[in-house]
């Protein structure tokens, strides 16, 4: 420190932190708080983009019930015997969910690639199933889609 004397006092002069240090000084306090900040935002979007992707593929997905007949005869297993196309979407179903009058009703049978039908059967005895309607959902990963189509079902 420089001593200077004026009226017979010590003076000292005091020199401020230069321009350099200060700017310095606030980037880093900038970059610090774009971190923070960003390490919320992200932890948001992580959380709230979790549901979209299910939901994104069963827009695209598209399939129809081609048709629902109940062909009981003594030497089936199966009266119920659903024809199920797949017409358009690129999404992975993982399984087809079936429900008859609103309950959920397992079926048997292999998910139909794009443009394919495959035929599903279940054995529903009591009630009689004739007139009874049927939806179909597609179910993608763990979330179900909404119903894609119905039909109602008819005697062989």
């Amino acid at each position: 420190m420089n001593k200077e004397y004026k009226r017979g006092r010590k003076v000292f002069s005091k020199k401020a932190v230069s321009g350099v240090v200060t700017t310095v000084l606030l980037i880093l306090i900038v970059l610090a708080s774009i971190g923070i900040v960003w390490a919320v935002i992200s932890s948001f979007l992580k959380q709230g983009t979790q549901g979209i992707e299910g939901a994104a593929d069963c827009f695209s997905l598209q399939l129809s019930l081609e048709s629902a007949v109940n062909d009981s005869t003594p030497s089936t297993q199966d009266n119920i015997k659903l024809r199920v196309k797949r017409l358009a979407g690129e999404g992975n179903i993982t399984a087809i969910k079936f429900l008859v009058d609103g309950a959920d009703t397992s079926f048997t049978g292999v998910i139909p690639e794009v443009a394919e039908t495959r035929t599903f059967s279940a054995r529903i005895v009591n009630p009689e199933p004739i007139g009874k309607n049927i939806e179909i959902a597609a179910v993608v990963g763990s979330r179900t889609c909404g119903v894609s189509d119905s039909a109602v079902i008819t005697a062989a």
